[in-house]
């Protein structure tokens, strides 16, 4: 058919093809969401909080080690700082003494400007898993001491976790979506510009006029 050119019928088949994939990735993004608010029966709220109270007894817990593990106290310090901004010149202080061994620490859990409720929760869930893994163990053991326990640290770390993944299924649903939706404006396009052509190279074959008319 004249006009029509191959590359025309390439382009809106990879077209419907980019719009079936997102539509699948979108769908397997929503089942994600959908399984995570079933496990877990906590806001981001509620996880907040629980990382609050903690936040509220790093002084002291720093302050409690610094005779005990001048060692362990910097290092909290170091990241307590770089995560928390606490402002106390005694703990920055502290924090000077953790060395070069704490830096990749620090970076791991260092806050940035303005962060967002996942920035956050995904800040949390790092902080508490630095703490939980530490081969050393006075950090936790003092804040056991002080009423927040191993398996609260874990079941902090779990939630924070679950929830900032499940924020980021939300986040990747919608750019699925972006996808599928410019995918199928790309495809009308190049549908509606051929469609004719297409009407004309059919005609004389039953089953393929019969196809076209049926899209």
């Amino acid at each position: 058919m004249a006009g029509l050119k191959r590359k025309d019928l390439e382009e809106v088949r990879d077209h419907g093809n980019a719009a079936r994939a997102a539509d699948t990735e979108q769908a397997g993004q929503l089942a994600s969401i959908k399984q995570s608010r079933a496990d877990k029966a906590v806001s981001a709220e509620d996880v907040l909080s629980r990382e609050d109270n903690l936040k509220r007894l790093l002084p002291v817990v720093i302050l409690d080690l610094k005779d005990s593990s001048p060692e362990e106290a910097a290092w909290l310090s170091a990241i307590s700082v770089a995560r928390y901004r606490i402002r106390s010149s005694d703990i920055a202080s502290t924090a000077e003494g953790a060395g070069d061994a704490a830096n990749a620490d620090v970076k791991k859990v260092e806050r940035v400007a303005r962060e967002d409720k996942r920035a956050r929760l995904s800040g949390a869930a790092k902080f508490v898993k630095l703490l939980l893994d530490r081969s050393a163990a006075p950090i936790v053991t003092e804040l056991s001491e002080r009423g927040v326990s191993r398996d609260a640290l874990t079941a902090l770390y779990a939630d924070a976790d679950a929830m900032e993944r499940a924020g980021k299924n939300v986040q990747l649903s919608a750019e699925a979506t972006r996808r599928e939706a410019s995918a199928v404006e790309a495809q009308s396009k190049r549908w509606n510009a051929i469609r004719r052509m297409v009407s004309e190279a059919c005609a004389g074959d039953a089953e393929l006029t019969r196809r076209l008319q049926a899209t």
